[in-house]
């Protein structure tokens, strides 16, 4: 493998990982259950904090990922 191949293919695993980590993070726990802004009032709430801090982790490793596979285009499209 070259070195664009496993750069782009480490930023793809890091984007589904980022993707399915936000899907399991939002998604509810059950099929009935209300949106969050129903249960919880958002003022300095610990859960809601918790959550946002989780969620900008996420967001920053789907755009690690995503900046890898640019990376690696930007790169294999240099050497062609």
């Amino acid at each position: 493998m070259s070195g664009p191949m496993i750069v782009g293919f480490f930023g793809t695993v890091a984007v589904v990982a980022g993707v399915a980590a936000l899907w399991l993070v939002l998604r509810p726990r059950h099929p009935g259950a209300l949106p969050p802004s129903d249960e919880v009032i958002f003022s300095n709430h610990l859960k809601v904090e918790s959550l946002f801090r989780d969620l900008w982790r996420f967001v920053a490793l789907t755009a690690a990922g995503a900046s890898a596979q640019f990376g690696a285009l930007v790169w294999q499209a240099g050497q062609s």
